[in-house]
């Protein structure tokens, strides 16, 4: 169990500082309270050295996670992170209700977001003005609250039930004050009333049901999205600020323009940074981008049809093109660089899979995985119903892993933890998952047949959560990909693509492109990336599948696609065993941007 803990933060309860939060590998929190302040520091000197995880540039010390948060804010690299655009407006604000001591774990101190539009009338709404826009500068009435009644539904005339109602309520009445809460920009099925609850008549015999939406969003997930864009505009800046964290303004956001100058000027960079050809000219089926600058190897690991692997080197320059201090030598340096033993053939046995594959199955992309340090690959497919881990600087097998019932066909990674630690899912053909940890100190796995019908989303425990289906017509997965926001992207057989949200509503559709092989989300989920055997990658806005560029047809089709650490460089595997790399910027397809290509 104490394995398992990732971060671990002090916290008030009740007003003292007595209580302390937990949290696990399972993205699970578990919130303690304590007899007293010293009873929190003995528990916490008892538990594993992990601070307050890794997300904040913070030590891993266990005098962080007894530090204020006033400590905290200032120890933290977010802010500076914040300001030149590598975390969003939401993550830095969800950022401070976390070390401010907001937690889900307690409704007293559940985390606030503020009211940031002001027009919930309108039929359209134009993010470009200003006047749409709330005066974050101007206090709230921070000091009133509503008591709620106690395991009993609020009066139907306090339930919220209408958004445009609670804002306008929120400036005239000093007795009925609310901000919001972060579902409000995440989670379209809070203003859903599913279970069918009863919650009264307002007065005038008005039923509580569903949350009356603004006349611009025609759905839920229209309010959330907008919500969120809003959120992000430029238009905003901080107005008040946590007396707990800050007793100074606020230093400002560093704007687009000045870190991505390339994107405002009348010439657009080449769409085609560079191409990579390899001797063996088969086709390259899976591309790996772990680009990270404080890995010891950032690297763009390569699987060609016939399982040669290539760890080319990523020099983390191509992101700084037209930055301040950017210099000429740098705009000389390619991106990516072939791995020496391909390049001159020699100990290129140190980059072959050997072993032998079960020949009825089809090498794609789903047969590989790469670790996050780019040390070992894990490969599948193998006739003896196992999957095989194999080290990426020799080439050698360091593990054979057993416990499927038939021919392993895919494997998927999550994201990595601390110290490299990640689950690993295998899917074999007798439609059967099982969950692995990956253990990134020892390198080691620890420990009715269908191919139609919907995709399923299961706990890491192996409990079901949601089927994910689509049309009648939608019967045969081929490809998913799955943002950090939950929104899920399948493309079936025919060229069929359909958006669904993590509790599986279907949001949007798409009849697209026969051919396609592979399919790529941004870390936002909001563009979706595909390519195919026309050798055309395309930008689609992921929401409405709305076509937003397409970049010129290579000479061979696409198998494989990744993106590189700072979402600036597209790298394809291509059939003729070549991979291209993309200029990419997904700034250019927001809406705030569009006016200025």
């Amino acid at each position: 169990m104490f394995s398992e803990i990732r971060a671990v933060f002090s916290r008030r309860y009740l007003l003292q500082n007595t209580a302390m939060e937990v949290f696990m590998a399972n993205r699970t929190s578990v919130m303690f309270n304590f007899p007293d302040q010293a009873t929190v520091k003995k528990v916490v000197y008892s538990l594993p050295r992990v601070g307050v995880g890794t997300s904040y540039g913070l030590p891993q010390a266990r005098r962080i996670s007894l530090a204020t948060p006033r400590q905290l804010f200032k120890s933290s690299n977010m802010t500076q992170r914040w300001q030149r655009r590598e975390i969003s407006n939401f993550e830095y604000l969800m950022f401070l209700n976390t070390i401010a001591g907001r937690t889900y774990n307690d409704l007293n101190q559940y985390p606030v977001f503020p009211w940031v539009l002001t027009n919930y009338d309108s039929e359209e709404l134009n993010l470009t003005l200003p006047g749409n826009f709330r005066d974050l500068s101007k206090e709230p009435f921070t000091t009133f609250l509503l008591s709620a009644n106690n395991n009993k539904f609020d009066h139907p005339d306090r339930t919220f039930s209408a958004v445009a109602r609670s804002w306008r309520n929120c400036q005239r009445d000093t007795y009925d004050v609310k901000e919001l809460i972060p579902e409000f920009y995440y989670l379209p099925e809070m203003f859903v009333n599913s279970n069918g609850y009863h919650l009264g008549m307002r007065e005038g015999s008005t039923m509580v049901c569903d949350v009356d939406l603004p006349a611009w969003a025609k759905k839920p997930e229209d309010l959330v999205r907008i919500n969120r864009m809003a959120t992000e505009a430029q238009i905003q800046s901080f107005g008040q600020t946590p007396s707990q964290l800050l007793i100074e303004p606020h230093p400002p956001r560093s704007s687009a323009m000045h870190l991505s100058p390339l994107m405002f000027k009348d010439q657009m960079q080449q769409d085609v940074i560079m191409v990579l050809k390899f001797p063996s000219n088969s086709p390259v089926t899976h591309i790996s981008a772990n680009t990270l600058p404080h890995l010891t190897v950032p690297a763009v690991v390569t699987v060609t049809c016939s399982r040669v692997f290539a760890v080319n080197r990523w020099h983390n320059t191509v992101g700084l093109r037209g930055a301040p201090g950017y210099s000429i030598e740098q705009a000389h340096q390619l991106p990516i660089e072939m791995d020496s033993l391909i390049a001159n053939s020699s100990g290129s046995n140190k980059r072959q899979i050997t072993d032998l594959v079960d020949q009825s199955i089809q090498i794609t992309t789903h047969c590989f995985v790469v670790t996050a340090d780019n040390r070992y690959i894990l490969v599948c497919g193998f006739w003896d119903k196992s999957f095989r881990v194999y080290s990426s600087e020799t080439g050698t097998l360091t593990q054979i892993v057993f416990g499927h019932w038939d021919v392993v066909t895919c494997l998927a990674r999550s994201e990595s933890y601390i110290g490299g630690d990640c689950y690993i899912v295998s899917g074999s053909r007798d439609a059967t998952l099982l969950l692995w940890y990956w253990s990134g100190r020892h390198h080691i796995i620890g420990d009715n047949p269908n191919n139609r019908g919907p995709c399923l989303v299961h706990t890491i425990t192996g409990d079901l959560l949601r089927a994910l289906e689509g049309p009648d017509y939608y019967q045969c997965p081929r490809l998913i990909s799955v943002s950090s926001e939950g929104h899920c992207i399948i493309y079936y057989e025919r060229g069929h693509f359909c958006n669904f949200s993590i509790n599986g509503k279907l949001l949007a559709q798409m009849e697209g492109n026969d051919s396609t092989r592979a399919i790529l989300l941004s870390s936002d989920g909001h563009n979706l990336a595909t390519g195919g055997d026309n050798g055309v990658v395309e930008v689609w806005q992921a929401c409405d599948f709305k076509q937003l560029y397409v970049y010129p047809g290579c000479d061979a089709g696409i198998r494989a696609m990744d993106l590189s650490h700072d979402q600036r460089t597209l790298i394809t595997g291509m059939a003729s065993g070549s991979i291209v790399a993309f200029n990419i910027d997904f700034n250019r397809w927001h809406y705030e941007h569009q006016n200025r290509y």
